[in-house]
């Protein structure tokens, strides 16, 4: 292992030495000697006092021998030596905790080791709860970062990756996470983040000595990390993508990120497919997905980017009772101008559990859209939804193609007096006639005339739009096979109503 004259300081800090070293001072010293050699700490007296000289810097040990100076610079290359080696089998076992054990027997600061997902792999242990502050205490308490934390780290940009040069470099981000200046840095591969270690000034300021340090271990630390991702990829692979493919997902994941999101299981849903062009395959479609992550990835406020290999597309989660990004459609058309991309947009519904409905609606909104040779780049499920429940032949899967805002009248209809589903209901079995729909349902003309009014400006359409009548009849006769075949209660339970 290499040393810098930093380095070696920090060893000898019981000593008292003078130290006259520059900032940049590099590791290259591989030993130390009594006679000059390149790349290795030369010693020799100087009255009361030996220098200890690492080419263009010095460290003066004072009221000490020539002997016992170099026996002691010996021992500290001997200890680094010996301390790499302990560290690299920690990393390589797995053993993170021992690993930030070992790190912290020379850092002397307080240590995290997050993973991709922002929960502890391990962290140190000689910082009790009150030691420090409120955020060390909730990172010891939860074993992950904070909502508070993780939205300050978005907020400054905090999910590239950072070359160890720039440890020392502070920035914003810097003094807001825990409060304290730190240094850390993100690991992974092709712009995945596998983890991050983080080291906090709080015993001591770090030095270069310090950041050399992690300059010989995050190398070995980023290959095991990355490996581990590669190797636990099922069960550490993004939860709502599970979700979406209809995959085996992991609860507690799921539980922890909602607590972050703020999100809640029945909210509303929607999901958009962005796909290139299918004539690309391989390395190119990955580059052009992972282009099109990093311009939407800073402009879908309030959503969920997700990028599939396995379906080669990007995939963007939308809650729209927490957030309804109106500036991300003019962004998608905008990126449709200058990009051989297709974009599908899914119905909403409510419920995380009916999130691969969603993306299959996505996914089925692009391929009728070609099916139908439609103009443009971009398709939405709703003008394709009766193709859909016509090619599906299923009546459990159809109820999720229902038109969403007749879902919710029956819902209303079926748990108060309101009259609007049932009015609509036989609107329609009278041929879209106000009067025969009056008679039928001994009610006054004007009255049925003003409900149908309030139903049209919930459904956003129109007696005339020929369409969306036809939609609204099979949305109507899809509910009403569902509701005889499994019963209302189980159609509300399918549907999340709340």
């Amino acid at each position: 292992m290499k040393l810098s004259m930093w380095m070696i300081a920090n060893r000898l800090q019981d000593l008292e030495p003078e130290l006259h070293i520059s900032p940049d001072a590099p590791a290259i010293l591989n030993s130390g000697r009594t006679v000059y050699a390149t790349n290795c700490v030369y010693c020799y007296q100087d009255g009361d006092s030996v220098v200890c000289k690492g080419e263009d810097d010095y460290i003066v040990l004072h009221d000490i021998t020539l002997i016992q100076a170099f026996e002691i610079i010996q021992s500290v290359f001997d200890f680094y030596e010996d301390w790499l080696a302990a560290i690299t089998s920690k990393i390589e076992e797995g053993s993170y905790q021992e690993f930030v054990d070992l790190l912290w027997s020379v850092i002397h600061n307080p240590i995290v080791l997050l993973d991709s997902d922002h929960h502890v792999l391990a962290m140190t242990r000689q910082y009790p709860e009150g030691s420090i502050d409120e955020e060390w205490d909730y990172v010891l308490n939860y074993q992950a970062v904070s909502l508070k934390s993780m939205r300050t780290r978005a907020k400054y940009n905090d999910s590239g990756m950072y070359d160890t040069r720039k440890f020392l470099k502070e920035n914003a981000y810097d003094r807001l996470f825990l409060n304290r200046s730190i240094i850390s840095y993100s690991m992974g591969n092709s712009g995945d983040i596998c983890g991050k270690l983080v080291v906090i000034n709080h015993e001591r300021e770090c030095n270069p000595g310090d950041i050399h340090i992690l300059q010989s271990i995050v190398r070995i630390l980023e290959y095991s990390l990355i490996q581990k991702s590669s190797k636990e990829d099922a069960a550490h692979s993004n939860v709502f993508l599970d979700l979406l493919l209809d995959r085996p997902y992991h609860e507690k994941r799921l539980n922890r990120h909602m607590d972050y999101t703020g999100w809640k299981m029945d909210d509303i849903y929607s999901v958009i497919s962005i796909r290139t062009d299918r004539k690309v395959t391989g390395q190119r479609m990955s580059t052009e997905l992972k282009t099109l992550h990093h311009l939407l990835e800073n402009n879908a406020e309030g959503c969920m980017l997700l990028k599939s290999s396995e379906t080669a597309e990007l995939l963007i989660l939308q809650n729209r009772d927490c957030h309804e990004n109106t500036s991300l459609l003019a962004l998608l058309e905008k990126l449709c101008r200058m990009n051989p991309i297709q974009i599908g947009f899914s119905l909403h519904l409510r419920g995380l559990t009916s999130l691969h409905q969603l993306y299959e609606q996505a996914k089925a909104a692009i391929y009728l859209g070609n099916l139908n040779q439609t103009d443009g780049q971009m398709f939405n499920f709703q003008d394709f939804a009766i193709d859909h429940i016509i090619m599906n032949g299923s009546i459990e899967k159809s109820i999720f193609s229902c038109m969403p805002a007749i879902c919710d009248l029956w819902f209303k209809g079926h748990t108060s007096e309101n009259e609007l589903y049932d009015t609509l209901k036989c609107f329609l079995q009278q041929n879209a006639s106000v009067v025969a729909t009056a008679k039928a349902m001994f009610t006054h003309r004007n009255t049925i005339q003003y409900r149908m009014k309030k139903i049209f400006e919930l459904l956003n359409c129109t007696p005339e739009d020929s369409y969306a009548m036809e939609y609204c009849r099979i949305s109507v006769r899809v509910i009403e096979l569902y509701e005889k075949k499994y019963g209302a209660q189980s159609l509300i339970e399918e549907l999340h109503f709340r």
